[in-house]
């Protein structure tokens, strides 16, 4: 039987298994009338998320208990100068640009296991997901998966607007 030191060390690595393994199998595909397929290895190696190295400089708007199935995590929401309106009520539509971090803890005041971010994108870029590119990174800034993700879009679709979930804040400056 697993103690609960046990379960604090599996459950980062379990969550993002699980995680990856919805979302790699349901990522939509640009090939017009084919249905979408999983990219090998080959095609889309292990690379690091550019926006990694700068997660420090985003402003931490809000930490939560995450909503996402992955598992209990704890959520520190941080956004970029472009979504600075986050989570104010009455705020315009967030822009190209935006970019909305969930970083993922255990436990409080410990290092995230893993992250999810949403990066608004221009108009038409993928429609069924408010036009955000998704991304699961994890712990070590490398990409698990990104882009048009389906379960993500499907998810995010139940969002009150915008396909984005927020922790308010005030009203809008």
């Amino acid at each position: 039987m697993l103690a609960p030191s046990d379960f604090r060390r599996f459950a980062p690595p379990v969550a993002l298994a699980l995680a990856l393994a919805a979302c790699a199998g349901r990522a939509t595909d640009d090939r017009a009338g084919q249905p979408p397929r999983r990219p090998t290895p080959d095609e889309q190696p292990a690379k690091p998320w550019d926006a990694f190295a700068s997660l420090d400089s985003l402003k931490t708007v809000g930490e939560t208990r995450s909503a996402h199935p992955a598992g209990d995590f704890i959520a520190s929401i941080r956004v970029n100068d472009v979504a600075a309106r986050y989570g104010t009520k009455g705020r315009e539509p967030l822009p190209e640009g935006a970019l909305v971090v969930e970083a993922l803890a255990t436990e409080a005041n410990t290092p995230p296991a893993v992250y999810y971010a949403m990066l608004r994108k221009a108009p038409g870029y993928f429609p069924d997901g408010g036009d955000w590119a998704y991304f699961v990174v994890a712990a070590d800034g490398t990409i698990e998966a990104e882009g048009k993700l389906a379960l993500c879009a499907r998810c995010h679709a139940e969002a009150p607007r915008e396909h984005v979930f927020e922790i308010f804040r005030g009203p809008a400056p």
